[in-house]
């Protein structure tokens, strides 16, 4: 039943994009995440246009233009709770907010702030292009995994095959929950090998930073071209977040 009504909501998601963003350029989006606690079931309202019929606890919305825009969260289950705020979303970047209360008032509070990656292209084996909307494409070092240059600070011997990659990504776009794509993710990295680039385009799925460490500390083992690894720090926006990634590759070198 859960499934099924998530299957709306994505539904319902698409239709609301084709109307916000599709006449921007691809290079000016950005995602937005908003979580709820438990009893703070929500509706969503985005530039004036209710994004769910039912209350949810969680939300994301895909390639939104960047820009300012007007945010409206109402609980349905406390009528006094009602939110409504302007939020400037830059291009290019994945933003995750809390609805958390602050002097007696419920507000959105940010909580990480992350750069999305893009590619030219979308994989071929996405099936429609509504779906494409909901999904970034794959980076274009995914499939780059036949290059004879041979990296000097080599984690592990041979990249994935592409289309192993683009596999793994179509079933982490299948999962609703972060959780359940984490999962996957760190499945996938403990039997494979990946560039830097892949890595960040696989963090860049998440919204929580924690899930993001996670994610990196899973890695470690299994990249390629762990020259590269310090990249990584620019997909984390906290500084605490930042430090600890820092310290995670001087005791992993």
């Amino acid at each position: 039943m859960k499934e099924s009504i998530h299957r709306v909501y994505r539904i319902t998601l698409v239709m609301v994009m084709i109307c916000l963003g599709y006449c921007h350029p691809m290079n000016a989006q950005t995602r937005l995440s908003i979580k709820a606690a438990d009893s703070l079931d929500f509706i969503f309202t985005f530039n004036q246009v209710a994004v769910n019929q039912l209350p949810v606890l969680s939300i994301t919305l895909d390639k939104l233009p960047a820009g300012k825009h007007n945010i409206k969260v109402a609980v349905p289950s406390h009528p006094e709770i009602v939110i409504d705020q302007v939020l400037t979303l830059k291009k290019n970047t994945s933003v995750y907010y809390d609805i958390e209360k602050s002097k007696g008032v419920y507000k959105l509070v940010l909580k990480s702030e992350s750069t999305l990656i893009f590619a030219e292209n979308t994989p071929s084996n996405q099936p429609s292009t509504a779906q494409n909307l909901m999904n970034i494409p794959t980076p274009i070092e995914a499939v780059d995994s036949s290059s004879s240059v041979q990296n000097n600070n080599s984690g592990c011997q041979s990249p994935v095959h592409p289309e192993d990659f683009e596999q793994m990504i179509a079933e982490v776009n299948a999962h609703f929950f972060e959780t359940k794509k984490l999962d996957v993710m760190k499945n996938f990295l403990m039997h494979h090998c990946v560039r830097v680039e892949q890595l960040r385009f696989m963090m860049s799925k998440l919204s929580l930073e924690d899930y993001k460490y996670d994610l990196l500390k899973t890695s470690l083992t299994h990249i390629y071209d762990r020259d590269k690894l310090k990249s990584v720090e620019n997909d984390f926006f906290l500084e605490k977040n930042k430090a600890k990634v820092y310290q995670l590759l001087q005791d992993n070198p």
